[in-house]
C-alpha cells in the first residue's frame, strides 16, 4: 500500500472507530495514523496531509 493510501485508510478507519465509540480501535487507529507522520518527518519531508472524511466520498 501506498503511503497517501495508508495515512487515508488510517484517518478513515480512526473516524469510523470514533463514530462507532469503539474507543480501543480509535486509539489504535490513531498510532497507525501517527507512525505513518513520524516516518514522512524522518524521510524529511513536511507531512501536511489534513483531510476529511467528507473528502474521501
Amino acid at each position: 500500500m501506498d503511503d497517501d493510501r495508508a495515512f487515508d485508510t488510517a484517518c478513515i478507519e480512526e473516524h469510523a472507530a470514533w463514530y462507532r465509540s469503539d474507543t480501543f480501535e480509535q486509539g489504535r487507529w490513531r498510532r497507525v495514523r501517527r507512525e505513518i507522520m513520524r516516518r514522512e518527518r524522518a524521510r524529511g519531508t513536511t507531512f501536511r496531509k489534513v483531510r476529511h472524511v467528507a473528502d474521501f466520498q
